[in-house]
């Protein structure tokens, strides 16, 4: 079920309440609401719930797929949803959220930086659990982030929002759970889901993608004289294919304790934010599966988010049943 809890753990709350130096448009918008949560936990499958009730997320689909449900968004959040094969809008495809790559790639392009900056990688956090708490770690952290929204966020995911809006937004990754101290700094008002699931469930899901990628890694080898005229010509999108390689290489080779170890690692980063009080909710990716309905209309009351009985049956509608699940 979706749950609110306060923790005595005060130490992800920013401290300086004095505004941050970012891009300006950024200001104008409401608080964000951010998605955090164990890789494999079904945070894509919030996300794109999240889209369906009006929330901008960014870009989160796949427009080379077919069976497309497009997502418009007005500048005063007058949702428009309809079914086509050829759009230039928001694309969310069941293929894309089923995978577990519901986010938008600017975001978790930027919270790869940090993750860089430490030395970590999404499947081995403990050089950052090392320095995220350290003060110089948190400057150049939180600098990162308002860099970025001078630069990817402006080009990418504003770049994709509709001019003048007003609506929700907010972005998922499970990076978040470690990074979200330094969005924080941002956005201080920001909500947060915490989405939870088995620990069985989790390890078991990461054990065959990680079999998975061992025989389906993509390969990324241009000829070199390609890859230096594309560094050359743009740097930036260099960097970003840079790390999306890192992203689909192999994780490192675990065992089924080792990726017990990571989900509590998690799991215990995520729990965390239960100091925000009633900005922080969990979500229990099992409840969403038995009970749709009521943890979708939870999920609503909790972002002060408005949705009629079509949003509710399309959101529901985005829920395979469990034999054929794959978040």
């Amino acid at each position: 079920m979706l749950e609110k809890e306060i923790a005595a753990d005060s130490a992800v709350i920013p401290q300086n309440s004095v505004p941050r130096w970012m891009y300006a448009p950024f200001r104008k918008l409401r608080p964000p609401i951010v998605v955090i949560g164990m890789h494999r936990s079904g945070t894509s499958l919030v996300a794109a719930i999240l889209a369906l009730m009006g929330v901008y997320m960014g870009r989160i689909g796949d427009s080379e797929e077919e069976s497309k449900l497009i997502i418009h968004h007005t500048p005063r959040n007058l949702l428009i949803i309809y079914s086509s094969q050829k759009s230039n809008g928001f694309v969310l495809t069941p293929k894309r959220v089923r995978d577990g790559y519901g986010e938008d790639g600017s975001f978790r392009l930027v919270n790869e930086r940090i993750f860089t900056r430490s030395g970590a990688t999404w499947d081995n956090v403990d050089p950052l659990l090392v320095l995220q708490d350290n003060p110089q770690f948190t400057k150049s952290a939180v600098r990162i982030l308002q860099r970025a929204t001078f630069g990817i966020l402006r080009t990418q995911y504003l770049g994709s929002m509709p001019n003048g809006y007003e609506g929700p937004w907010g972005w998922k990754d499970p990076r978040n759970t470690f990074a979200l101290r330094y969005w924080l700094q941002l956005f201080p008002n920001a909500k947060v889901l915490h989405v939870r699931r088995s620990p069985d469930a989790v390890v078991r899901s990461l054990m065959r993608r990680a079999e998975s990628w061992a025989v389906e890694t993509p390969h990324f080898s241009p000829p070199l004289h390609r890859r230096v005229v594309r560094a050359l010509t743009n740097p930036r999108l260099a960097f970003e294919r840079f790390v999306l390689r890192r992203q689909f290489q192999q994780p490192h080779p675990k065992t089924e304790e080792d990726w017990r170890r990571l989900y509590d690692q998690y799991v215990s980063e995520g729990e965390k934010y239960r100091a925000l009080g009633d900005r922080y909710s969990e979500v229990s990716y099992e409840d969403l599966l038995q009970n749709p309905q009521e943890i979708i209309t939870a999920i609503a009351n909790f972002t002060e988010i408005e949705i009629n009985e079509v949003i509710l049956r399309q959101a529901t509608g985005l829920i395979i049943p469990p034999e054929t699940k794959r978040w």
